[in-house]
């Protein structure tokens, strides 16, 4: 939601009862606690109304256009502002006489800007609530979780109990002050935290309890109805369409890193904050309302409002530089890369709106375009771009399979055109004459509830391996590497899913002799992460 940009982070949806879905920044949460006191004497309007007045009556879109050059006649692009919202609140309703649910696709400046583009890159090449094994998969679940190797990995075993009983106490309160219209999310947040006391089957991490606290008390989602809604984010990907390739500024690893981002003493001022504000009716009153009154600062273009939030929070640690400005220059430097990297094509970036804007004493992309020679000017109501439809087509993240891959990292080219050769060469036949057989000691170890390691047995290797080494693309040839898998690397726990086990030549895979074999072991871990959503810390060894 609104806060995740505060904090140079980006937000998905995902319902709320589904821990291992559950995608939002983390981070946002110590932002609302000091918003909601201020919320009251700002928002005492109902959270969702049917109807949005923008101030003086004046809309605008959240579209920029970027150029460069002397009359800004080089470079010409499109920057168009999200936020975490349903896409139905963001289309435009249709003219008179239409029921009220029914709505045209989008602003027509936006939906022209779309139309026109050649290539877009938006935070994050895939969409970071697309749970399929095509994009992100059980990737994000394990960020929610406390990494095994970290001494204190429960929230038991991080908090006294006198904090735990008043945290238990706190989310049952919580619960009965929801709203009408979320009481199912609410009931479903109880049921989920209801083993928190358990430091071996409960794994969440404190900051996606408060996440999940927030989320289902959210207008915006927490009815059922809408917490399987496409969201604003998802739909412009949607409307731009799967031909025109769609690319990524950042790593989606820099967002899971902030969910597992709290100390043992963070985590013990978040819990005695949650058992105050959590009992507290006119705190849960102001976040709901605060929640659903975005809509507004959204469907006006309102960047007056915006600034005013946002550094209303510039003195909360979270929000510090460190987060926001730092994540500010890199998208935009994602940008000026992007434009430099797609000479003569019309471009397309989609990011937070609160990236975008200078707030809180932090340099927006917008003045960072500036300093870089770039003009930008927001687009007005019904604006026209004066641009051509594209006709452009290509495979972005989604398609090549990279929406795991930092948009920084790259392996020389030989290495992804020997990939593609060779999986050419094998077709539907991935064992080429192998035989894997797997000991009746891995199965021990894979339910032991103690420390193991064993090795798979492979047979008739010969032929693969030949055709391997005898295969070259580019110059260059192929070498036969076994994959080692190891989970929860450095773990001094015990338990099925708890202790380190290692399971060796677990894979035989055949990569070019020019890969980055660091490059190589970081994707085969992601990968791994996103097919196994139990999966807490992982480490591969090739």
């Amino acid at each position: 939601f609104f806060f995740c940009a505060c904090l140079g982070i980006s937000c998905v949806k995902s319902p709320p009862s589904s821990h291992s879905q559950l995608t939002m920044s983390k981070a946002v949460a110590l932002l609302v606690f000091a918003f909601a006191s201020w919320a009251n004497e700002r928002w005492m309007a109902a959270a969702i109304d049917s109807t949005v007045t923008c101030p003086g009556g004046v809309q605008k879109p959240m579209l920029w256009e970027i150029t460069q050059g002397e009359g800004g006649s080089q470079y010409p692009s499109y920057l168009i502002g999200t936020y975490n919202l349903p896409a139905d609140l963001m289309k435009n309703e249709e003219a008179t006489g239409v029921a009220h649910n029914e709505y045209a696709d989008l602003d027509a400046t936006i939906q022209q800007a779309m139309k026109c583009s050649d290539v877009a890159y938006f935070q994050f090449g895939c969409d970071l609530a697309d749970t399929s094994m095509n994009a992100l998969g059980n990737y994000m679940a394990h960020c929610g979780y406390y990494p095994i190797v970290n001494e204190k990995d429960a929230i038991a075993d991080r908090l006294t109990e006198t904090q735990m009983v008043n945290l238990k106490a706190a989310i049952t309160a919580f619960v009965s002050l929801a709203p009408t219209q979320c009481k199912t999310a609410a009931d479903s947040l109880l049921e989920s935290a209801k083993d928190i006391v358990d430091n071996v089957s409960y794994r969440t991490t404190l900051l996606d309890l408060y996440h999940q606290s927030i989320e289902s008390i959210n207008p915006l989602w927490c009815e059922p109805s809408e917490s399987q809604a496409q969201t604003y984010d998802a739909f412009l990907r949607q409307q731009f369409g799967t031909s025109k390739p769609i690319y990524g500024l950042e790593d989606v690893g820099q967002e899971c890193e902030v969910y597992q981002g709290n100390t043992v003493e963070q985590d013990a001022q978040l819990s005695d904050v949650m058992s105050t504000n959590f009992k507290n009716p006119l705190w849960v009153s102001n976040v709901t309302t605060m929640l659903g009154d975005m809509k507004q600062v959204m469907k006006c273009g309102d960047l007056t409002q915006l600034e005013k939030l946002m550094d209303f929070f510039k003195d909360l640690p979270l929000a510090s530089e460190r987060n926001m400005q730092t994540r500010n220059s890199e998208l935009e430097y994602g940008i000026v890369q992007a434009i430099k990297k797609n000479p003569g094509r019309k471009m397309l970036f989609v990011m937070p709106v609160t990236h975008i804007i200078d707030a809180a004493g932090r340099t927006g992309v917008l003045s960072l375009l500036a300093k870089d020679g770039y003009q930008t000017a927001q687009a007005g109501q019904s604006t026209s771009l004066d641009c051509q439809v594209s006709d452009f087509e290509a495979p972005g993240a989604l398609e090549l399979g990279q929406c795991l891959k930092p948009p920084s990292q790259n392996q020389p080219t030989s290495c992804t055109a020997f990939e593609t050769t060779f999986d050419r060469m094998l077709g539907t036949d991935v064992m080429y004459q192998r035989k894997k057989h797997q000991p009746p000691l891995c199965e021990v170890c894979v339910n032991s509830s103690k420390a193991c390691s064993c090795e798979i047995d492979w047979e008739d290797t010969e032929v693969f391996k030949n055709l391997c080494e005898s295969t070259e693309v580019d110059g260059t040839f192929g070498k036969v590497y076994w994959l080692d898998m190891t989970r929860n690397p450095g773990s001094t726990r015990t338990g099925r899913r708890l202790a380190e086990k290692t399971v060796i030549s677990l894979y035989q895979n055949c990569y070019a002799s020019s890969c980055d074999l660091s490059q190589l072991q970081s994707m085969a871990t992601r990968n791994w992460y996103k097919t196994d959503p139990d999966l807490a810390v992982a480490s591969v060894a090739i």
